[in-house]
């Protein structure tokens, strides 16, 4: 988890996502950005190589090209969909509905 801080410039600014991955060490490709806004919270950590998963709670169209890892509609449902980036690429296909019943 990474906020903004120290002067750093807020997301979806490039500087946000590089001062992420310098904090994890990690390959931009090894990290995976978790947000429910499409613009700072997908196409701008894609943009900077990272995996993305698009907390979409309306169901709502793709609002532009980049196609997030994974989408979900409930935080709940994160656990098993980050199995399933683990285990292999995503594609559009993982899009996790919310059909048990459980509410978002």
């Amino acid at each position: 988890m990474y906020a903004h801080q120290d002067g750093l410039p807020k997301k979806p600014a490039p500087e946000f996502f590089a001062a992420v991955v310098a904090a994890t060490g990690a390959k931009p490709d090894e990290i995976v950005y978790v947000g429910d806004n499409y613009h700072h919270d997908v196409e701008a950590p894609a943009t900077a190589g990272m995996r993305t998963v698009w907390v979409d709670r309306a169901g709502r169209d793709l609002p532009g090209p980049v196609v997030p890892d994974l989408m979900v509609e409930r935080l709940a449902q994160l656990p098993d969909g980050l199995g399933r980036l683990a285990r292999r690429p995503a594609t559009w296909d993982d899009v996790l509905p919310a059909s048990d019943g459980a509410g978002r």
